[in-house]
């Protein structure tokens, strides 16, 4: 009969491994469950018999198996240890101490990534349909001698792919300038390096600029995008590799997506292009409705792009916001600037100042999206994001400060044509009377 005797502590080290050790796209929301072997090789005193404490000697350990539910709540990564304590010790967070684990797999990553919202697919067929009503606007002819005599494009080229870039590290340097926001400012720089974006022809058709040369930009701009951006990112991307590893990002340009934006863009114009010389009643019918169907299509991206991110509420900053805003805000100054001086026609002013401001931060997010991984992509991508959401706000002031001063422009035609009329028929009388 063997006897009892009490076993204090065995001088292993203590050691944990979890089930799975590491996983990725655990979207928000998501409950995930994770086993965890521990082995409890420096347990509390305890009593145990000779012939299990032999046992303990030839294993070295007790394993012991539990199992936790993770639940995500916002994006981020999180890292799991285990803590093992006695019995009969309290344990308090302030007096916390983490045992020493030295295995490979001794911590679960918790990966928690934004969830895409499934609207993808509506957003497409509503900008289909915006780029064919905004080709029933567009005059082929026009076009032509727009590439004929390119000032404009050429005006655009500068101010896009010179001008903007600049901007962006003049920011950088003044609001981004502490290695904690490195990611920002080289969102900041990817997003001023991106070519126009579509918007930028919808908000040129609101405020009566000349829309056949926001396109022919737009076109052009994404063309030269494809050897402008990666000569951009390769000359000044190191000055950004401060708050993390240069190994770890990869950035590259992505030529497909450029490529696809673009043919998505062509293909529903010249459909519009079509339907306005084949069917010109059915064009001019729908001309009636394209203001009014952009102002929707740009509050619908506004909105539900805004839905889609509600991660970026948790990580918002005003730092990001200020420095977000101004990139939009010095392209629309600058090219408007620039359009004045080279003394363009206030049509093309517009066209050119709002092509400048207005950034194709999908292709920004898609450079972000593969340089890093979850969930620090969808971090980095938060200045691109805010980018798109400030670039409305002086549009929208422009836009109603438009509209006051059409209506106010209205009024005075009006008041004018009823002075001249009275001044008609006061002539004809006073000639009737002559002749009487």
């Amino acid at each position: 009969m063997g006897s009892n005797i009490k076993r204090h502590a065995l001088l292993l080290q203590p050691i944990a491994s979890f089930d799975p050790v590491e996983t990725e796209d655990f979207y928000e929301g998501d409950t995930i469950e994770v086993k965890i072997n521990k082995f409890d090789v420096k347990p509390s005193s305890f009593i145990i018999s000779k012939v299990l404490l032999e046992v303990c000697k030839e294993m070295n350990f007790l394993v012991y198996e539990s199992s936790f539910k993770i639940i995500s709540n916002k994006i981020g990564t999180g890292i799991i240890k285990p803590i093992l304590i006695g019995m009969d010790t309290n344990l308090h967070c302030d007096d916390c101490t983490l045992m020493d684990i030295k295995e490979k797999n001794n911590s679960y990553i918790e990966w928690i990534v934004n969830r895409k919202r499934i609207f993808v697919l509506l957003l497409i067929i509503i900008i289909s349909l915006a780029n064919i009503m905004m080709g029933c606007e567009i005059d082929l002819n026009i076009v032509w001698e727009t590439i004929k005599k390119p000032y404009g494009v050429i005006i655009g080229f500068v101010t896009q792919f010179l001008l903007m870039p600049m901007i962006a590290i003049i920011i950088s340097l003044s609001v981004f300038w502490e290695e904690k926001y490195s990611s920002f400012a080289l969102g900041l720089f990817i997003t001023a390096c991106s070519p126009g974006g579509g918007a930028s022809n919808y908000w040129t058709i609101l405020l009566s600029g000349n829309a056949n040369l926001s396109v022919t930009m737009t076109f052009f701009s994404s063309l030269a995008s494809l050897f402008m951006m990666p000569l951009w990112i390769s000359q000044f991307e190191h000055y950004f590799y401060h708050d993390f590893n240069k190994n770890d990002v990869t950035i590259k340009t992505p030529f497909v997506k450029i490529i696809t934006s673009l043919l998505s863009m062509i293909i529903p114009l010249l459909i519009g292009v079509l339907i306005s010389k084949k069917a010109p009643k059915f064009g001019e019918k729908i001309r009636k409705v394209t203001k009014p169907f952009l102002m929707f299509v740009l509050v619908f991206l506004i909105v539900f792009g805004c839905i889609s991110s509600t991660y970026i509420f948790h990580i918002i900053t005003i730092r990001s916001v200020f420095g977000s805003f101004m990139l939009p805000f010095g392209g629309f100054m600058f090219g408007c600037f620039m359009a004045i001086i080279t003394r363009q026609p206030p049509p093309n002013v517009t066209a050119i100042a709002i092509e400048t401001g207005v950034q194709n931060t999908g292709i920004a997010i898609l450079v972000l999206k593969a340089a890093f991984r979850s969930p620090q992509n969808d971090i980095a991508c938060l200045i691109p994001i805010l980018v798109a959401c400030c670039t409305p706000i002086p549009l929208t002031g422009c836009f109603f400060i438009h509209g006051i001063l059409n209506k106010f422009k209205k009024f005075r035609e009006k008041k004018t044509n009823i002075k001249v009329e009275e001044y008609s028929l006061r002539k004809d009388r006073l000639l009737q009377a002559d002749v009487c």
